[in-house]
């Protein structure tokens, strides 16, 4: 039985089992790496998009960015339970 998070993705402490790759946010020298990867196609697909939208009409990212979306860990508030960031 594969593990999963509470929204049903399935978990692993090895990113590539996962298909996570780089995101950055901005273009050219306003490219700002995300702390870790993401899930590929359609997730890094919609993510990149919002947050690209958040960095060219709101407010810039900044490095270090601060977020992101892998990281194999329990859920903070239930350590029963992975994080849905795992």
């Amino acid at each position: 039985m594969i593990a999963t998070s509470p929204n049903g993705w399935p978990v692993s402490p090895n990113p590539g089992d996962l298909d996570v790759v780089p995101l950055s946010v901005g273009v050219g020298k306003t490219l700002v790496p995300f702390s870790t990867g993401v899930r590929s196609g359609k997730v890094h697909q919609v993510l990149a998009y919002v947050a690209n939208a958040l960095h060219a009409r709101v407010q810039r990212a900044s490095a270090p960015l601060g977020c992101g979306g892998y990281s194999f860990r329990p859920n903070a508030n239930d350590p029963s339970v992975w994080s849905n960031h795992a």
